[in-house]
């Protein structure tokens, strides 16, 4: 079986990075990156404020992002953040990042089951049943509640039974965890009027988010037609500099660079870049 990584963040790359040991005395900011710059530091928990730090790999290496949360530490005391904690963090990640995953899209109930009991198995390696409550307590939760699901699913028994037994298995789990899969429902939801015509898109989230809801939706859809608009005329223009044969390949990195710093806000450009970079992998293909 093909070994891939479980995780998005590329961590195991990095571990291993020489970087020069960076001083932080105990009033030092932690450190945005640039894609940063417009967001709030993520304290809602101390596992949120670790993937908000790892959001920057990329940008800072793993020393500039240890630094950044070490100086966490001594600022957000009251999460109880803890750099050797976020080491061990790392390192979990890591042997995340080692086993081998399933065939295809979806899990079948067995799948989703053995893939439960590795990831328990090795939060346990790693971590004490405190910690595993701190940092896992809502995912292990959803997990366990998608595994319920399926079982529920697979019964013989005839649709309203179903129905009302995962009603009961949801009704049992604590409101966080209600409210999450709520969530969830709602985002279905609202996929599904993207096929509908700009009216009744329009009308049938006002039934599901309201009237003020709806009207950030249809702004964010604008922005986003907006932002695509802009990316397709860059790079219809950025084709033509790659293929300009009197141009160097330094000389079109320039060409390219002040393109992109001219079409799109400094917040965008690692966007950009990452759609580009999927962009030529996709026209190579």
């Amino acid at each position: 079986m093909k070994r891939v990584a479980l995780i998005t963040l590329s961590v195991v790359a990095l571990i291993n990075v020489g970087a020069a040991y960076l001083y932080l005395s105990p009033s030092s900011q932690p450190i945005k990156a640039k894609s940063q710059q417009d967001t709030s530091v993520d304290l809602s928990s101390q596992k949120d404020f670790f993937e908000y730090s790892l959001s920057s790999l990329g940008e800072q290496n793993l020393e500039e992002i240890k630094v950044n949360v070490k100086a966490g530490e001594s600022q957000q005391n009251s999460l109880g953040i803890s750099s050797e904690l976020f080491d061990t963090y790392l390192a979990y990640k890591e042997a995340l990042s080692k086993l081998d995953p399933f065939e295809g899209n979806s899990l079948s109930l067995i799948e989703l089951k053995q893939l439960d009991d590795a990831i328990l198995a090795m939060q346990s390696a790693f971590f004490n049943d405190e910690q595993i409550t701190q940092l896992f307590d809502e995912e292990n939760r959803l997990r366990e509640l998608a595994i319920d699901k399926l079982t529920i699913q697979e019964t013989e028994l005839d649709s309203n039974t179903q129905q009302q037994m995962l009603e009961e298995t949801l009704a049992s789990q604590p409101e966080y965890i209600q409210q999450s899969e709520r969530n969830n429902a709602l985002v279905v939801q609202l996929n599904q009027t993207s096929e509908l015509e700009s009216q009744d898109k329009y009308l049938a989230r006002v039934d599901l988010v309201g009237e003020e809801g709806a009207q950030r939706l249809q702004a964010l859809d604008d922005k986003r037609a907006s932002f695509n608009a802009s990316l397709d005329d860059y790079l219809e223009k950025r084709a033509v500099i790659l293929s300009n044969d009197f141009l160097g390949e330094k000389e079109k990195k320039i060409e390219i660079s002040g393109l992109r710093e001219q079409s799109f806000e400094q917040k965008q450009w690692r966007r950009v870049e990452a759609l580009e970079r999927i962009h030529d992998r996709e026209s190579s293909n």
